[in-house]
């Protein structure tokens, strides 16, 4: 399509980071929830998300009937972009167009922007008559509405910490200190690798004082780092090649968990509030990790207790 052809944009900020708003976009069981307008339902068949592969799904309304629609993606960029050609099912469906949708990181959330290029000015107008931009922007509501209620199942941890931010700042972002306070209370840490920037890893490798499990090992993939503002990183076990592995005391926990991690200072100290939720889990790992949330604040005390103390050290 030309850059003269004829576009529908909509455009929305979301609180959740772009990893979120993507998964929303590419999970049938998520999007299910949200996809469509104000008064329709979404009922996956099938989804393949990646090149060539393909989304089936109906989308149902009492009061309009029942409507087919066949995604066919050009274009997977985890979590920045989808390109997909979008129709009835039929080939050569005349009421078909193409869609692209990027996922911008902006100010720890995600401004997502959708453009539908339709093939003709006739194609055009007939979508716009139909309320094309009104039930788009629905549409982007019922997700905003979607990702507040999944945020309601967060790991939320908020502390104070009697520090100046540039401090607290550094204790979490050089590997010497990080090895003196990071883990579980009685854990002793090495910290293998620390590439603080987007793409980055902090690999880590943990053990506890009875002997016990052996050698755990985890990591931290940066997406996000903001100087003495935030980081933003996925985390999960791991091993020594950091490759995945299974948490050695419940093997249903998630492999990986998506935490937002901010700094703001206020008369000296510093509140640091971490968010934590898993990301590309199965329905048996998200029950997991809601059933362990008090237990995980708990244990992520001690570690916020040791990093207090240290700090309180220097």
């Amino acid at each position: 399509m030309s850059q003269n052809s004829w576009e529908v944009v909509l455009s929305r900020h979301f609180s959740a980071p772009p990893d979120l708003v993507f998964e929303a976009w590419t999970r049938s069981d998520f999007a299910d929830q949200w996809m469509g307008p104000r008064g329709f339902t979404t009922h996956t068949t099938s989804m393949d998300v990646r090149p060539g592969g393909v989304w089936i799904y109906e989308m149902r309304s009492a009061e309009y009937g029942n409507f087919p629609n066949r995604v066919r993606y050009l274009e997977v960029v985890p979590p920045e972009r989808l390109v997909y050609d979008h129709d009835s099912g039929i080939d050569n469906d005349p009421g078909g167009f193409r869609v692209f949708v990027s996922f911008t990181p902006v100010n720890g959330g995600t401004t997502l922007k959708m453009r539908t290029v339709l093939p003709s000015e006739e194609a055009y107008a007939k979508v716009v008559q139909f309320g094309a931009v009104e039930m788009g922007n629905q549409t982007l509501e019922k997700l905003s509405e979607h990702l507040s209620a999944a945020a309601e199942q967060d790991l939320v941890i908020v502390r104070v910490l009697k520090a100046p931010l540039a401090r607290v700042w550094k204790a979490w972002t050089d590997a010497e200190q990080l090895a003196q306070w990071w883990g579980p209370k009685g854990f002793s840490m090495e910290v293998v690798a620390l590439d603080l920037r987007p793409g980055g890893v902090f690999h880590y490798a943990m053990s506890a004082p009875s002997g016990g499990y052996g050698k755990m090992w985890g990591k931290f993939v940066f997406s996000e780092v903001l100087p003495q503002e935030r980081l933003v990183y996925v985390n999960s076990f791991s091993d020594e090649k950091q490759g995945f592995a299974r948490h050695p005391m419940a093997p249903t926990w998630p492999l990986e968990v998506h935490n937002t991690l901010t700094f703001v200072e206020e008369a000296g100290t510093t509140v640091m509030t971490l968010r934590g939720r898993p990301i590309r889990a199965t329905a048996e790992e998200l029950a997991t990790f809601v059933g362990a949330r008090s237990n995980v604040q708990q244990g992520f005390k001690g570690t916020i207790d040791q990093l207090e103390a240290f700090l309180g050290e220097g």
